[in-house]
């Protein structure tokens, strides 16, 4: 039978999604940082934080919140 191989897992990007993860909950941005130019890397554009505050009124009002 035939041996299956498979890339290595740093370039899976769930790998990164998952160090990306920790990294922002633990505060750490340099570790954030790195997992963003990995996924970069494998073709994957990140982007987190706050959205706008446009983007914030419409999740808003179709949440059905007031403020």
């Amino acid at each position: 039978m035939p041996s299956v191989s498979l890339p290595p897992p740093t370039d899976w990007p769930l790998y990164w999604f998952a160090k990306l993860g920790k990294a922002v909950e633990a505060g750490d941005h340099q570790a954030a940082a790195e997992a963003q130019r990995e996924l970069a890397r494998l073709g994957v554009r990140v982007a987190y934080g706050r959205p706008a505050s446009g983007q914030t009124a419409d999740m808003d009002r179709r949440k059905g919140v007031t403020r």
